[in-house]
């Protein structure tokens, strides 16, 4: 069985107080200083989550306002995975934000951890890639939930399977997967886009650095940020790209603060991209640093801290306007899994 808090190990860092400025480097965007008076102190409250309390799962906001959380995995006991055994789902659930309820929803056809979720242009939600810790497989196989039939449709496989990827719905329409591992020791910086109208898989440009159990996020102007993640040698990330898709090309931009993996990641409705969670040192060692990055000025300020440390969680933001982090995992139970937490942490910006 591979271990699940193999999925990205590290070293213990050292806190970034800032990025640095130094000579102009071709597609790089050096730091600029940040008005923090532009914003208001962004704000936690908690509430319950799913009713499977589960990690390493994907979350999604639908077009019709609701959120979306698929698969990952849980325990047998009490979400204590030194009690119990750990198993990867199917299963996927919905919340309401405005009636505050979830509510059970067609299960997958594929059990899958460590995958990517989005919601397509057409309305659709699209589980990607990820794997079955219990085989040790990477998965290759995509499939979509329409919200109007309520099923699921396998859909043209990944060309590179993989887990720990992120994916984000481009401006042309089509799923950019970013990033990820494929098992073999091997950490990627492969993006493949998908086309929902003709289902097929497209090579675009790969990012600039290799990395696995990392976030993405589009920005306002359509932009897609691959952020923080693990290197080939478990090292955390700071790094951060940004593509754009009418260029086809990366851009290295000011790196976050506190490199992490195992984080999640959402824009805000003032525009800001906040990155929440993960693990910052080796062994599943899971933080509640929550950070906001600019695009316009491309600089990142650290927020108020997370109520709960969590890593391999999921975020997105709700049709009311908040950051939604849901479940993930706090604490190693046992040889080989960190054990789920069942808290949706909610941002107000």
């Amino acid at each position: 069985m591979r271990c699940r808090k193999a999925i990205g190990t590290t070293t213990a860092l050292v806190l970034s107080l800032g990025a640095s400025v130094g000579f102009a480097h071709p597609g790089v965007v050096h730091a600029a200083t940040q008005n923090l008076s532009a914003y208001p102190p962004p704000s936690w409250s908690t509430t319950t989550g799913p009713h499977t309390t589960r990690a390493l799962e994907a979350a999604t906001t639908g077009l019709d306002g609701r959120i979306y959380v698929l698969g990952g995995y849980t325990c047998t006991m009490h979400d204590d995975c030194t009690a119990g055994v750990p198993f990867a789902l199917t299963s996927m659930e919905i919340y309401n934000p405005t009636t505050k309820v979830w509510s059970p929803g067609a299960s997958m056809h594929v059990v899958r951890e460590a995958f990517a979720a989005v919601t397509g242009s057409d309305g659709r939600i699209y589980a990607i890639g990820g794997a079955n810790f219990s085989t040790g497989a990477a998965l290759g196989s995509v499939e979509a939930y329409s919200p109007k039939t309520k099923t699921w449709t396998l859909l043209a496989p990944l060309p590179t399977p993989r887990f720990g990827l992120a994916a984000v719905a481009g401006p042309d329409g089509r799923i950019y997967a970013m990033g990820g591992s494929n098992g073999a020791s091997v950490v990627l910086n492969t993006v493949e886009a998908y086309s929902p109208t003709s289902n097929t898989w497209s090579t675009v440009a790969s990012m600039p650095t290799a990395r696995t159990s990392l976030a993405g996020v589009r920005d306002r102007n359509g932009r897609i940020y691959a952020i923080g993640g693990s290197d080939l040698s478990g090292n955390p990330v700071g790094a951060v790209a940004r593509y754009t898709v009418s260029t086809h090309s990366w851009t290295t931009v000011a790196p976050m603060r506190t490199p992490r993996y195992g984080l999640a990641g959402a824009r805000g409705p003032d525009g800001r991209l906040y990155l929440l969670g993960g693990f910052d040192v080796n062994f599943g060692t899971e933080t509640n640093v929550a950070e906001a990055y600019d695009p316009t000025t491309n600089a990142w300020t650290a927020i108020a801290p997370m109520p709960v440390a969590v890593g391999v969680l999921a975020a997105t933001r709700g049709s009311d306007g908040r950051v939604y982090a849901i479940d993930g995992a706090g604490g190693f139970g046992g040889a080989c899994c960190p054990n789920p937490v069942n808290v949706v942490q909610v941002l107000t910006v």
